[in-house]
């Protein structure tokens, strides 16, 4: 969730830079609130300022009034009712690609969907 509202708050406007790609991790799991993930995250960043903490506040006071965290829960149920149909759309669209191109293709399910929906391995013989 934290990172989350980092990467859709637009901290970099105010910063007048843009953020470089970069993990938070492990450094920041100790985290218990916003405020105390994103002073990690900026520390690790190297972006720690006079101004941080203030813009931290500004932000979490923003994000706290439960409307963006009900957001990322429909935005996270919609993406996992979703992954199952692209992902079988993804092997279709290479099944037909292969069977197009003269190669048998063969899908088998390795562990239970359950689990993930990346399941499925794609197994080609050239005739």
């Amino acid at each position: 969730k934290h990172s989350t509202i980092r990467e859709s708050s637009g901290i970099n406007a105010e910063y007048g830079e843009t953020l470089p790609a970069c993990n938070v991790g492990h450094s920041a799991s100790h985290a218990t609130d916003f405020i105390s993930y994103s002073m990690a995250a900026l520390k690790k960043l190297k972006l720690c300022g006079s101004a941080s903490e203030y813009i931290v506040q500004s932000y979490s006071e923003r994000f706290n009034d439960g409307s963006f965290e009900r957001k990322i829960y429909l935005f996270h149920q919609l993406r996992t009712l979703l992954s199952r149909i692209v992902e079988c759309l993804i092997l279709v669209d290479r099944v037909l690609f292969l069977h197009d191109n003269g190669v048998k293709p063969d899908i088998f399910g390795l562990f239970d969907p359950v689990v993930s929906p990346r399941c499925y391995v794609l197994v080609a013989e050239k005739s």
